[in-house]
């Protein structure tokens, strides 16, 4: 009987311990959910009309150059202002296009809508 109470005397503190450290580890995760802000997912909408205005300068100065690999420099650039106006329609909770890549008339489509969102770029 006497080695149940040894072990008692030494599970004891050791229990309560975890269980203290558990609670307070419950505790300060659950106040700091309740005290942080939802972080939205991606970037900010002002970033990404940022970005479409940088593309579009960068579109235009590679269009009127003579660098090498010039198509692939324009098509890669299409390509990145194709994933920022989706990324405007996630922003916004507008459909995105389905279309990879965008065709003309999406692109012109896709623009509209965000335009008619009050976006400017």
């Amino acid at each position: 009987m006497s080695v149940l109470i040894g072990y008692a005397a030494i599970l004891t503190p050791a229990v309560l311990l975890w269980t203290a450290l558990k609670a307070v580890r419950w505790w300060s995760n659950s106040a700091a959910a309740r005290r942080a802000p939802v972080a939205e997912h991606g970037p900010s909408l002002e970033r990404l009309v940022e970005d479409l205005r940088r593309i579009e300068r960068e579109y235009v100065r590679v269009e009127r150059s003579d660098l090498p690999a010039r198509a692939a420099r324009l098509r890669a650039l299409n390509l990145a202002y194709d994933d920022t106006l989706r990324a405007c329609c996630q922003a916004l909770r507008l459909p995105e296009p389905s279309e990879r890549p965008l065709s003309g008339v999406a692109r012109l489509r896709t623009e509209a809508e965000l335009a008619q969102h009050g976006l400017e770029w």
